[in-house]
């Protein structure tokens, strides 16, 4: 990971997207650990979760979650909206992804480097405005699901992408032994398809 002690840092995380995520990985995670793992790599100037803000038995069991974030150094943002069914949700995360993309780029000059806790191809954009005004971007999902949850046009543009697998010991509750080599050698394996795509597109 490239990561400078020197440098300013914010992180945002969409909630819908890292809980897809590590379920599909049988990964829980301490956001203890998340906030103690980026406060130790650079100098963290804000760490923001998003979440859908439904009236439904999913929002209720967030609920304690999001206090807790509260009240422990994070920022929340609850993006809600009034639609329902599988075109309802579809708005109400495109709605996310434009809040999160006016948050990261109103930030972006107080800051030096921008981590993105997503995969969604729709983000993209936002990645090259930020590059445009000189921030460094990182982008972290995972390689390790089928299909893979970040989308190959976000990952390629990223500065840097990190898979969840190789940070795991740092963001999980009790992750299993051995459970991160396996991880990272799926990842790195990943990583050199991505190269010889690189190397076959130029």
């Amino acid at each position: 990971m490239d990561f400078a002690k020197s440098e300013r840092l914010a992180v945002f995380i969409d909630g819908p997207e890292l809980r897809a995520t590590v379920g599909g990985m049988g990964i829980d995670v301490d956001f203890k650990k998340v906030l103690s793992f980026f406060q130790g790599i650079a100098q963290l100037v804000k760490i923001q979760f998003y979440h859908i803000d439904r009236e439904d038995e999913e929002e209720a069991s967030l609920k304690p979650l999001t206090d807790w974030l509260e009240y422990n150094g994070y920022s929340t943002v609850a993006c809600s909206g009034c639609e329902t069914g599988i075109a309802g949700r579809r708005s109400n995360k495109n709605f996310l992804n434009v809040r999160l993309a006016v948050d990261a780029l109103e930030i972006a000059p107080l800051v030096d480097h921008v981590v993105l806790f997503t995969g969604d191809a729709v983000l993209s954009p936002l990645v090259e405005a930020l590059k445009w005004r000189g921030r460094r971007v990182s982008v972290i999902s995972t390689l390790q699901l089928r299909p893979p949850m970040i989308a190959d046009e976000l990952r390629r543009k990223a500065d840097q992408f990190i898979d969840i697998a190789d940070i795991i010991e740092h963001i999980a509750k009790d992750a299993p032994a051995g459970a991160s080599k396996r991880r990272r050698s799926r990842a790195q394996s990943g990583e050199a398809k991505k190269t010889k795509q690189d190397v076959a597109g130029h």
